[in-house]
């Protein structure tokens, strides 16, 4: 049995401020590990938010999708990288030029803040919204997870299943 499973969360890899981000970087790693034999894999990943600021020192990202969603009733366009290292995949959701303000963090204690240029539940509602678009219409791109398995990391996903339901 092949089992893929998508943890969404808004930290994890080098923006990593606690337990939240520690936990879903390497539950990711371990679930990767964990292969019976050949028809009992899984095959695990996260997406987060493309936080530039955090993400500098990261290997080559690739573009493997561009998504439509509505931010604030505005339907927008957001592009999808992966970063793949030791056979785990990270996505990373970047908004529009327009948008790239609200992932404008420069330390990982900014990632629960209002900052001078955005607001912590504008944040949210734009990657929930990217998130939903993503894994609601199905295989978009290329390397896309095609999730069995959604594990939303507390309640700065909560809105994802509600969204779900409209997409």
């Amino acid at each position: 049995m092949y089992c893929s499973i998508l943890h969404v969360a808004i930290e994890g890899g080098p923006a990593t401020f606690g337990g939240l981000g520690n936990v879903a970087t390497q539950m990711v790693a371990a679930q990767n590990q964990f292969t019976l034999d050949a028809q009992h894999t899984f095959d695990a990943s996260i997406i987060t938010p493309y936080y530039p600021n955090l993400f500098k020192n990261c290997p080559d990202k690739t573009q493997v999708a561009e998504i439509n969603h509505v931010y604030n009733d505005i339907l927008v366009t957001s592009k999808i990288y992966l970063i793949s290292q030791n056979n785990n995949k990270h996505y990373l959701i970047e908004p529009p030029d327009e948008y790239k303000y609200l992932f404008n963090i420069n330390t990982l204690p900014d990632l629960y803040l209002d900052t001078e240029s955005s607001l912590f539940i504008d944040r949210l509602k734009f990657y929930n919204s990217a998130v939903a678009a993503y894994v609601g219409n199905g295989p978009i791109g290329i390397n896309h997870p095609n999730p069995q398995i959604l594990q939303l990391h507390d309640w700065q996903a909560a809105l994802i299943p509600t969204l779900l339901k409209n997409v």
